[in-house]
C-alpha cells in the first residue's frame, strides 16, 4: 500500500498538478488507517490471537471511525484544495493492494 501511495502521487503530480497529488495521498493515506483499523478489529474478534474479548470503546470506534475518516478528509481536501477525483481513487489503494497480493500469490505462491 505504501509502495502504491508514492506511486501514484508521484502519478498524479507529474501527470495533472499538486492539487490532485494532495488528493491522492490524502485518500490513500485515509484508505491505509482504514485497512489498519480492520486489522485490529479482527484480531480482537481472536481468530488471529489469543482469546480476548472486544473491547466496547472499539466497537464504539468501529461506527464512529467512518465519520473521522470522512470529516478529516473533507478538511484537508478544502484546505489545501485537492482534486476530489483524485482522493476518491486514493481511497482504492487497499483494493487495489489486495488485488496484487492476490495475483502474487497466485504466480509466485507455493
Amino acid at each position: 500500500m505504501v509502495t502504491l501511495t508514492v506511486v501514484g502521487t508521484i502519478a498524479a503530480f507529474s501527470r495533472f498538478d499538486g492539487a490532485a497529488a494532495i488528493g491522492y495521498a490524502v485518500g490513500a493515506v485515509i484508505s491505509m488507517l482504514n485497512f489498519r483499523s480492520f486489522e485490529r478489529i479482527v484480531a480482537m474478534t481472536g481468530v488471529v490471537e489469543g482469546d480476548r474479548p472486544p473491547k466496547r470503546k472499539s466497537a464504539v470506534f468501529l461506527g464512529v471511525r467512518y465519520f473521522v475518516f470522512a470529516g478529516s478528509g473533507y478538511a484537508i481536501i478544502k484546505v489545501f484544495e485537492a482534486n476530489l477525483l483524485a482522493a476518491l481513487l486514493g481511497f482504492f489503494v487497499c483494493v487495489a493492494a489486495v488485488i496484487f497480493e492476490i495475483f502474487y500469490e497466485l504466480i509466485y505462491g507455493t
